[in-house]
């Protein structure tokens, strides 16, 4: 695109501004006085800026613990917070305090689809991890997994009793 082009779409895209027809309006020979314009189109762009800001406050509402989100779009937001938090504490922790109104055993599922970590647990033993996230916070879910992790190793060695070995 040339540069004349470029003025050209910008010029189409702001003609219908207020600002572009009083400047338009005003004689060519005559320079307009352009604070009173610079300002107004300052003041509209800060009121767009301000009301786009609130219409995104809103959209926060689905954190609110009492706030009862579709499945599906409860599903979009697990995916996307154990897409973007690489640490499994991190991600659990966020999960749990953003969907409080959904049951844990729902959420292990969820959670385990989105979580390659988690594939090889139960979803019992997702929701003993939930359930040490809220009630121990860091330290409670480091209790939970080494505990997890132990059992598994020390069961692992005795299948020969149970004659599974």
């Amino acid at each position: 695109m040339s540069k004349s082009e470029a003025m050209d779409s910008l010029d189409a895209e702001f003609a219908d501004h207020p600002i572009a027809a009083q400047l338009n309006a005003s004689s060519a020979a005559e320079p307009p006085d352009m604070l009173p314009l610079a300002q107004d189109y300052l003041e509209s762009c800060i009121n767009e800026v301000m009301q786009e800001l609130e219409l995104q406050a809103l959209d926060m509402s689905w954190m609110a613990p009492s706030h009862k989100a579709a499945p599906a779009k409860a599903l979009a937001r697990i995916k996307s917070i154990c897409q973007h938090l690489p640490e499994l504490f991190d991600a659990l922790h966020a999960v749990v305090a953003t969907h409080t109104n959904v049951p844990r055993e729902v959420l292990a599922l969820a959670l385990k689809k989105f979580r390659p970590d988690l594939e090889a647990l139960e979803a019992k033993e997702i929701v003993a991890l939930l359930a040490s996230i809220t009630n121990g916070g860091r330290s409670g879910f480091d209790a939970v997994n080494r505990n997890r992790k132990k059992v598994t190793v020390s069961g692992a060695n005795l299948q020969w009793v149970s004659g599974g070995g």
